[in-house]
């Protein structure tokens, strides 16, 4: 009965033993907790970065504050970034989220550029995470839009006031032109009445 059980077993080795192997599922209380860190960064003159250099800059900051064994044991890994809005989510561990969330804090530089991380939120879902990522966006989104509105109407009032500016002043110089051409008239009239006066009066001698 023992040798049949053993001819049934599958190999390891074997093709549909490494399937069913991979198709197997660790209880609870062995299975690795993740837990996923929503985080933003804040760079000068807003640079955007590559997921390459997030990613090169998250592993550097946390094998330089846990170690080489911290950095094991954290098993990070960056399940998404946005460049356009400096979001980001990483996964790590149940029991290394708190330094995670520390040591993407004292990250200061990627590619010679200053930067500033902020670690927004934790959770134990992906699917929680990017519902997360979402509301930011749109949150960002309409802040941004209504930025752009501002900057506009600003540009139209400056735009609208330089051209009143301009038509005032080109009143103005209207309005001094027609003066001098007023007392330029008024001028050749004193003029032309003065020869006048004198004509008669040659006249009358």
């Amino acid at each position: 009965m023992v040798m049949t059980s053993a001819s049934h077993a599958e190999d390891p080795r074997s093709e549909s033993g490494r399937a069913h192997l991979t198709k197997m599922k660790l209880p609870p209380g062995i299975r690795e907790r993740k837990r996923y860190v929503i985080f933003k960064v804040v760079s000068e003159k807003d640079r955007q970065f590559s997921k390459e250099e997030i990613l090169r800059g998250c592993l550097y900051t946390i094998h330089s504050f846990l170690g080489d064994k911290g950095m094991s044991d954290a098993n990070v890994y960056l399940i998404d970034w946005n460049e356009n809005f400096g979001l980001g989510i990483l996964k790590t561990t149940h029991k290394t989220k708190d330094d995670v969330v520390v040591a993407l804090s004292l990250l200061s530089t990627i590619s010679e550029t200053k930067i500033s991380v902020i670690p927004l939120n934790t959770t134990g879902s992906i699917k929680k995470a990017k519902e997360i990522i979402m509301s930011l966006k749109s949150v960002e989104k309409a802040i941004w839009n209504k930025t752009n509105d501002k900057n506009k109407t600003n540009d139209k009032n400056k735009t609208d006031d330089k051209n009143k500016t301009d038509d005032k002043n080109k009143t103005d110089d209207k309005n001094k032109t027609d003066d001098k051409n007023k007392t330029g008239d008024k001028n050749k009239t004193g003029d032309k009445n003065k020869t006048g006066d004198k004509n008669k009066t040659g006249d009358k001698i």
